[in-house]
């Protein structure tokens, strides 16, 4: 169930995004990012429901997989990289 959920919202994101094209960046954003949420909830039920190495390694490389997406959309929706920044005179955060 939470996998249709998640399909469902990349579909429903994708189709927003569409429809405004001058916010599509930040509404797929918002979708995949929401889609990996129900990704590893079910992850989760399906490793509490049947434990297992291959349920464990499934849900270790969907969280894997999240921070690496959820770090690249930072800085996405930042505009440069911390190195960029601070060669630009920004400073660090």
């Amino acid at each position: 169930m939470p996998v249709a959920l998640a399909l469902l919202v990349t579909a429903v994101g994708i189709l927003r995004a569409l429809l405004a094209p001058a916010r599509a960046a930040a509404v797929l954003a918002g979708a995949f990012s929401l889609t990996l949420e129900f990704l590893l909830a079910a992850g989760l039920i399906r490793l509490a429901t049947r434990p297992g190495f291959t349920a464990l390694g499934i849900t270790a490389a969907i969280i894997v997989v999240r921070q690496v997406i959820g770090l690249g959309l930072r800085y996405a929706r930042e505009g440069l990289d911390p190195e960029a920044r601070v060669a630009a005179g920004a400073g660090p955060e």
